[in-house]
């Protein structure tokens, strides 16, 4: 295995939105590799749902520490909580690495299409929660980090294949996505001692799938969701995870590219 994968040793291990669907088997496939101390802080809206997800880590992975945060990153002082919370728990000389995999994200009203968009405040609240609330969270882990070379740091972002193509009535969703990946290989040129990836893990057999059946503005694109929903032929979210692992373990990945699910499985 490679010395330089970034669950290898003691790991600190931030994932948002993991109370449920993609994040939560991030959370509980990552915290099956991690070393011992090793510690997860796992960040969503729901605390019951995120104690679940401890527990679940607490009884699989012996000597990994579980923080439930519960963080609304509709918030202006989402950021805070985070900060103030790695300042009071976690040392980053503690760990050999640092990862932040920012799952957290919301469809949006993807029942309109794009010209029907006219009020700012909704507009401004769809890219608060999708976009300027995870930039900040992720300076924030950054800055924890430090600018030594330990601990080796890894920054994942759950991305789609919505970043490099259009979809009728998801325009906001779809922007969001090609912001998020820009900064991103921004981030990578700029922190070369970073590792980042944006990984796209495919069409999930998730709540938010269904959400696209049931809302889906588009009878075309609605239509070929229930067809692969019947025909089985969404994505395992354990499956696309056990992709994400694997390329976190051969690490051979250019600095801020776009892997999708489909390319690797």
């Amino acid at each position: 295995m490679n010395s330089t994968h970034c669950l290898l040793g003691r790991v600190l291990c931030v994932v948002t939105g993991a109370s449920r669907g993609l994040g939560r088997c991030i959370a509980t496939q990552f915290s099956s590799v991690v070393g011992p101390s090793s510690r997860f802080i796992l960040t969503g809206r729901d605390a019951s749902l995120l104690a679940g997800v401890k527990e679940e880590i607490v009884k699989s992975a012996s000597g990994v520490e579980v923080d439930c945060l519960v963080l609304d990153q509709s918030q202006v002082t989402c950021d805070d909580v985070l900060r103030k919370h790695l300042a009071e728990k976690a040392n980053p000389k503690d760990f050999d690495k640092a990862v932040i995999v920012h799952n957290s994200g919301s469809l949006g009203d993807i029942t309109r299409n794009a010209k029907d968009f006219d009020n700012m405040a909704e507009v401004q609240s769809y890219f608060d929660v999708n976009l300027a609330s995870m930039i900040a969270l992720n300076g924030v882990f950054l800055k924890w980090c430090g600018q030594e070379a330990k601990p080796l740091r890894t920054v994942i972002n759950i991305t789609s294949i919505s970043a490099l193509q259009p979809y009728k009535t998801w325009s906001l969703y779809c922007v969001g996505k090609v912001a998020r990946n820009m900064y991103f290989r921004c981030l990578a040129l700029e922190e070369p001692r970073v590792r980042v990836l944006n990984y796209a893990p495919g069409p999930l057999d998730t709540d938010m799938q269904a959400k696209i059946r049931e809302e889906c503005g588009d009878a075309e694109m609605k239509k070929t969701f229930i067809e692969m929903h019947r025909d089985g032929k969404l994505v395992d979210p354990a499956a696309s995870v056990k992709v994400l692992m694997r390329l976190l373990k051969f690490d051979s990945y250019e600095s801020g590219i776009h892997i999708d699910y489909f390319d690797e499985a």
